[in-house]
């Protein structure tokens, strides 16, 4: 399979979605995919957290309410409120609007690895401390193309050339290896 095939396959995309985005137009398979892309974690998310948020509400209801609401006479109502919260807090990710502006990054892909620091939660899971806060490094393999940072997806290599084009943050939606 040649290297053009390799990235329509990974990035999800056909050869007609490449024409129109070099029109400068995403098509609405590609809007799929991206939706899909970014709701794979959440949509992750909202299951596990509502499983969880139903079985304290069924804990809650059936053992007769929380330590603290059991003096409370609606403490049924607390518990159904305490849930319908915790859910609701995480419905916004399903309608959060993305930039589906088409932009496009032409040139050599330069690949390296990268040290990324981030706070770590807990003394045990650092590695190194500043000024009593604790830090953690990792290294992170990325490409840039013309400046902007991808993800490194093992098909393009150092040194090629290619033309990708992508939305929002390095989100991509086609690519193309020039050489």
């Amino acid at each position: 399979m040649n290297k053009n095939k390799e990235l329509q396959k990974f990035y999800r995309f056909s050869p007609e979605d490449l024409a129109k985005n070099k029109q400068g137009v995403i098509t609405e398979n590609q809007k799929k995919e991206l939706s899909r892309r970014r709701l794979v974690v959440p949509r992750r998310n909202v299951v596990a957290i509502s499983i969880l948020v139903l079985v304290v509400t069924i804990a809650v209801l059936f053992n007769g309410g929380l330590i603290f609401l059991k003096r409370a006479p609606y403490y049924y109502m607390a518990g159904g409120a305490i849930a319908v919260v915790a859910a609701g807090s995480f419905i916004p990710l399903l309608f959060e609007k993305q930039d589906l502006k088409l932009k496009t990054a032409h040139g050599q892909a330069k690949i390296v690895d990268r040290i990324e620091e981030e706070m770590a939660l807990s003394e045990n899971g650092a590695t190194h401390n500043y000024g009593g806060v604790p830090y953690r490094s990792s290294l992170v393999t990325v490409m840039f193309v013309e400046g902007v940072i991808f993800g490194v997806n093992g098909i393009v290599e150092h040194g090629d050339v290619c033309r990708i084009y992508y939305v929002g943050n390095g989100n991509v939606v086609s690519i193309e290896d020039m050489d």
